[in-house]
C-alpha cells in the first residue's frame, strides 16, 4: 500500500529522492526539466492569462507530488527515474512557450542547447550501454543505493561498467559475463544481451 503508518515521515524522503537521487533522481538524469520549474511556478501564480498553460502546470505537480507516496521509488530494472515520464512531458509541453524565448538571445540560447545536450547525453547512456548489470551489482531493493554517489549509475554506463564493477560475490547466481561487463561492442560474439538477459540457460537474471 501506498499509504501507511510512515506515509507521513517518508514523504519529504521519498519526494526528494524522486527528484535528486543521483541514481534515480528526475533532474539527474535529466537535467533539462530543471529549466522548467520557474516557467511552470509563473503559470501556476498567472493561469487566468493562460489557461491552457496552467493545466499543463498543475497536471506537472500533481504527478510529481504523488511520487512521495510511493515506497519502491528506488526500485525498478530500469535506467533513471521511470515514474518521471508522464510528468516530463506536462513539463516540458507547459515551459515550451519559455523556452521558445530564450532561443531568441544567443547567450541564453547557448545555455538551453547545452542543458539539451547535457540531458540527451545522459539519456543516450541509457539506451547505448548496458544499465541493468549496475542495477545487479548493487541491488536496486534497498534504497540506500539510490543515494550512492560513489558509484552512480550514469558513471557505470560511461565506462562500461568499469566504475562500478567489482568481483562478482554471487557468480553462479548472477547470469553474466565472468569479467562482469555486458560489452555490446562485441554484441555478435556473445551469448547475452541487452539489459541483463540472455538466450542461455540459466534463463534471465
Amino acid at each position: 500500500s501506498a499509504v501507511g503508518p510512515d506515509t507521513l515521515v517518508s514523504y519529504p524522503r521519498r519526494l526528494l529522492g524522486h527528484l535528486f537521487a543521483p541514481n534515480r533522481g528526475m533532474f539527474v538524469f535529466s537535467p533539462v526539466l530543471l529549466l522548467t520549474v520557474v516557467p511552470l511556478i509563473r503559470h501556476l501564480w498567472h493561469g487566468r492569462k493562460e489557461p491552457w498553460l496552467a493545466m499543463l502546470a498543475w497536471a506537472a505537480l500533481a504527478a510529481i507530488l504523488v511520487r512521495g507516496f510511493f515506497y519502491g521509488w528506488f526500485g525498478g530494472h530500469c535506467y533513471g527515474s521511470r515514474y518521471s515520464l508522464d510528468c516530463a512531458a506536462f513539463m516540458l509541453l507547459g515551459a515550451a512557450p519559455f523556452f521558445a524565448r530564450q532561443l531568441e538571445r544567443p547567450v541564453r540560447a547557448l545555455l538551453l542547447w547545452g542543458v539539451l545536450g547535457l540531458s540527451a547525453g545522459i539519456q543516450f547512456l541509457g539506451v547505448s550501454r548496458d544499465y541493468e548489470s549496475w542495477n545487479i551489482f548493487m541491488g536496486m531493493s534497498k534504497e540506500r543505493n539510490a543515494w550512492n554517489w560513489r558509484k552512480p549509475q550514469i558513471l557505470h554506463c560511461l565506462t562500461y561498467g568499469e566504475w562500478t564493477r567489482g568481483p562478482l560475490p554471487l557468480q553462479s547466481l548472477v547470469n553474466l559475463p565472468s569479467g562482469g561487463i555486458l560489452d555490446l561492442r562485441r554484441a555478435g560474439e556473445s551469448p547475452f544481451l541487452r539489459y541483463g538477459f540472455t538466450f542461455q540457460e540459466p534463463w534471465g537474471t
